[in-house]
């Protein structure tokens, strides 16, 4: 049975990260991926950060990368989501981000 993932897409009151959730889900069907996805603001990290397997954190929010890593850094894996594709709510370009992330693990 293929590896179920889960992913959480961070923004800083999760309606962006909502909207991009909402189009890679659509991708993630399109490719029949085992893929879970929430959207969430930033301050719902520590209620979610041990039941996912990577957090992309809008590109927005960067700044708050350096810590968030820091403070997660032996639970999960914090990533930032590219303005390219995050500007345009282009999930394929988001997944496919997503899985080169998820097979260097």
């Amino acid at each position: 049975m293929e590896r179920e993932y889960s992913v959480l897409l961070v923004c800083g009151v999760g309606a962006s990260s909502a909207f991009m959730a909402m189009n890679l889900r659509k991708a993630i069907q399109a490719h029949h991926i085992n893929m879970k996805v929430n959207a969430r603001s930033e301050s719902d990290i520590e209620n979610y950060a041990r039941d996912v397997d990577l957090i992309m954190v809008a590109p927005h929010l960067a700044m708050l990368m350096p810590d968030l890593q820091e403070q997660y850094k032996d639970v999960v894996r914090i990533e930032a989501l590219k303005p390219e594709y995050f500007k345009k709510l282009d999930g394929e370009a988001c997944l496919a981000h997503i899985m080169t992330l998820l097979e260097e693990e």
